[in-house]
């Protein structure tokens, strides 16, 4: 025995308040934790329900809705580039880039003059998503007719930045 086990007095007498309390007793856990955290449940919900429009639709210039090969089509017959922008649902970098920079007027001009837009929902159009190797979102790609990557750029923009990809991609297709 060492010091302190002599130092300590054992008491083997029970203890009824160190007991677990009987079953009847204990309540249900469920309702326990319900009672306690119903003000976080509450404001869980209602920032659910704000933020699932938020997350939903495309920005007016990328409501086209074609897919990959159905821009390329189009781009071939009107001498044009395609600009695809990957996003994920999940990613509120991708959700102020949408709302931001992909509606702002100069981006909207720009596409509407030079490219046909391809907005792919990650989450939605894996398979797409995949065959452009994204490894991160956003993730925004100018492309030739052919599916060839002229320029492209993972992380959110400013629209003057995007600008400066999307001019990147269609000097590069001059340059083929």
């Amino acid at each position: 025995m060492n010091d302190i086990d002599s130092q300590v007095e054992y008491d083997d007498q029970p203890h009824p308040e160190l007991e677990p309390a009987p079953p009847s007793q204990r309540g249900n856990i469920f309702t326990s934790l319900l009672k306690r955290f119903w003000p976080l449940l509450l404001i869980l919900s209602v920032a659910a329900w704000f933020f699932e429009p938020w997350t939903t639709g495309a920005p007016s210039a990328f409501a086209s809705g074609l897919t990959l090969q159905e821009a390329s089509v189009r781009a071939q017959s009107e001498n044009k580039v395609v600009v695809a922008v990957v996003i994920s649902r999940w990613c509120a970098s991708c959700q102020v880039y949408k709302r931001t920079t992909l509606a702002s007027s100069e981006v909207k001009s720009w596409i509407g003059e030079h490219a046909v837009p391809v907005f792919l929902v990650w989450e939605d159009e894996e398979e797409q998503v995949d065959s452009l190797g994204v490894f991160g979102v956003p993730t925004t790609f100018v492309l030739d007719d052919n599916g060839t990557v002229l320029a492209s750029h993972a992380g959110a923009m400013t629209p003057g930045s995007l600008i400066d990809l999307l001019n990147t991609g269609l000097e590069n297709r001059s340059g083929i």
